[in-house]
């Protein structure tokens, strides 16, 4: 019996566990990349040039047998009508992709007619995304917790998108955020940086400061992942090389990081 026991739990640790994968505009060299290090997910950048290509980024993925863990839109490449986004949503829905990452501008408290307007605008896109199966993420980055607050009251369908690199740099204390919006948290961005030097007023974050794989810098990915875990978190972890130096050395980016972070992952 305790034999069977031990199996028992050995499968439940093992279902929902976080995998690790990375940001990709889906070329046949990250999928090259991907099978090397031995990476199951990957996350979709789905700008305007990947839209262009989605026969060909279906077929990349079917082949090299990598299932999408989001797609991610930014400012620009986000569709302004409902249709637009529901033939984004169909896409993701074609190919098993469950999150949904929005850039969105920044809303206040104080925007009582934008907050309104938003809430109107984004209510009809999250009932169709949920229709096809997806879950829309706000993307943290170039926002504040009072946005991320304004639009996750406004519209409690949206999950968050959390990147600490960018709390971080405003001088915001992204292990705090984990367990004040872990419940929220569908997706997570992952790199690191090195702080050169700051401004004395944070608000201004960062004025030198340099990207590197996830565990070479000054985020301390161990905490966020054990506060990750408590929170829940059922999604998965997307390396984000993120500077000249790792971004053509991209392999090399994202074999450090998976190292360091696959080492918190059971």
């Amino acid at each position: 019996m305790i034999v069977i026991r031990v199996e028992i739990i050995q499968l439940e640790m093992s279902v929902g566990k976080m995998k690790i994968g990375f940001r990709s505009f889906i070329t046949k060299r990250d999928m090259e990349i991907a099978m090397r290090l031995g990476i199951e997910v990957i996350e979709v950048n789905w700008e305007i040039v990947t839209k262009s290509r989605a026969d060909e980024v279906k077929g990349l993925l079917r082949e090299y047998g990598l299932k999408p863990s989001a797609m991610t839109v930014s400012s620009t490449s986000t569709p302004t009508d409902l249709e637009g986004f529901r033939k984004d949503f169909e896409f993701a829905e074609s190919i098993g992709c469950a999150v949904y990452v929005a850039h969105l501008g920044p809303l206040t408290y104080k925007d009582r007619d934008a907050i309104a307007a938003f809430k109107t605008f984004w209510t009809p896109i999250c009932k169709v995304a949920k229709d096809k199966g997806v879950k829309i993420a706000v993307q943290s980055c170039g926002l504040d917790p009072e946005s991320w607050d304004v639009m996750l009251e406004a519209v409690p369908e949206f999950g968050l998108k959390y990147d600490p690199s960018f709390s971080a740099q405003a001088g915001r204390n992204y292990r705090m955020e984990v367990i004040k919006y872990g419940s929220f948290i569908t997706h997570i961005h992952s790199k690191d940086e090195i702080a050169l030097n700051r401004t004395s007023n944070y608000e201004s974050g960062i004025t030198h400061f340099r990207y590197v794989p996830s565990g070479m810098g000054d985020i301390h990915w161990a905490s966020i992942i054990a506060l990750l875990y408590e929170a829940g978190y059922k999604g998965d972890i997307a390396i984000e090389p993120h500077s000249g130096y790792w971004m053509e050395n991209l392999e090399q980016c994202l074999s450090l990081s998976k190292r360091h972070l696959e080492q918190f992952i059971v």
